[in-house]
């Protein structure tokens, strides 16, 4: 878990960053925004729910070791912090249960968890390993 803290003391800690990162965000929500306007109303949220299982597997692609930090502050934090959206996916979840559709509702959470960590995991998993930590 150290590594974890480290790493976003690194990233975060410096207000050199700062630049990056807020580009990074602008447009990962303009295109969280763009995809939620193309896409329309439906009973599923299938915006947000696209936007957080691209949004894991571009994150399991910029925290590979050997990404370069600097894209790594305007890709993973900046851009993936944008286009991904806990938040959205908490108010879609009661305004489904509040509207009696509380089986939607249960499916988008669990197949929101579910495929955001099995798709994480897949991506990151094709990626090529750093030999050193390969045997560790």
């Amino acid at each position: 878990m150290a590594a974890v803290s480290q790493n976003y003391g690194d990233v975060m800690g410096r207000i050199d960053h700062l630049p990056m990162i807020a580009i990074g965000g602008a447009g990962g929500a303009l295109v969280r925004w763009g995809v939620a306007e193309a896409w329309g109303a439906h009973v599923f949220p299938w915006p947000t729910f696209l936007v957080n299982v691209i949004g894991c597997a571009l994150l399991a692609v910029f925290t590979a070791d050997g990404f370069p930090k600097h894209l790594r502050r305007l890709l993973a934090v900046g851009f993936c912090g944008g286009l991904t959206t806990f938040s959205t996916l908490s108010v879609d979840v009661v305004r489904l249960q509040d509207s009696g559709d509380t089986g939607v509702a249960a499916l988008y959470l669990t197949a929101s968890v579910v495929a955001g960590l099995a798709v994480f995991v897949l991506v990151r998993s094709l990626r090529p390993q750093n030999k050193t930590q390969a045997t560790t």
